[in-house]
């Protein structure tokens, strides 16, 4: 992991890690906090505090993460403050915040929400509520025709271009008008770009976008 470490995470479906664990294998991330007094919102504002301010900036970082790593629309952070909880929904803009609710007394809630979460209305690559299914990891056959791409059109040693594809992602881009249903194939290559240090920050690919000859359109 980063060097936030979450409390407790709960990884994608069907997703099973022993080591090398990141934010990319983490559908979500849940913060504890022992005692109810530590929920970090109150009448439906930040706390005036310290330790509120540290509370909301450790969500606020694993969620920053969870976007970062997943590519994805929104992600979600739970805190737990005693028996009380709240859901964060964060996305690249800001944050909705949930009413604060008692897990033990009403323990379907989390049920409910753990059940949503993987059962989206409208049918994502990763199987969650948030994921961008328009971006995708490349899978193994792309990331051949890619390595022989940056072989032998850009001349790219063999072992300088397997090191560019870790990381690389592909983006399903509609291509003409409106009525046009057309879509192509572009890939990204090396580590993501960025380079703004907030917490909610737009990602820039590099260092190297394509589309590549047969997945679309020719490169250039």
């Amino acid at each position: 992991m980063h060097e936030q470490e979450p409390d407790i995470i709960y990884l994608h479906p069907t997703l099973s890690v022993h080591e090398g664990l990141h934010y990319g294998h983490c559908a979500g991330v849940i913060e504890v906090k022992p005692r109810t007094s530590q929920d970090p919102i109150k009448d439906g504002k930040l706390h005036q505090t310290i330790d509120a301010r540290k509370t909301i900036v450790q969500i606020a970082k694993n969620a920053q993460s969870l976007l970062i790593d997943n590519m994805s629309c929104f992600v979600f952070v739970i805190g737990i403050y005693g028996h009380m909880a709240r859901v964060y929904r964060f996305d690249r803009a800001g944050v909705i915040v949930s009413p604060s609710f008692d897990y033990k007394i009403s323990p379907t809630i989390l049920g409910q929400f753990f059940y949503q979460l993987v059962h989206p209305a409208a049918p994502a690559t990763s199987g969650i509520v948030g994921a961008d299914h328009a971006i995708t990891p490349t899978r193994s056959d792309e990331k051949v025709v890619l390595l022989l791409t940056l072989v032998n059109v850009h001349k790219y040693t063999f072992n300088q271009a397997a090191a560019a594809l870790n990381p690389s992602y592909r983006f399903d881009v509609k291509v003409g008008d409106d009525d046009d249903n057309r879509w192509t194939h572009c890939f990204s290559i090396g580590e993501p770009l960025s380079p703004a240090s907030g917490l909610f920050v737009l990602l820039l690919f590099g260092p190297y976008s394509s589309r590549v000859k047969g997945m679309g359109t020719c490169m250039p």
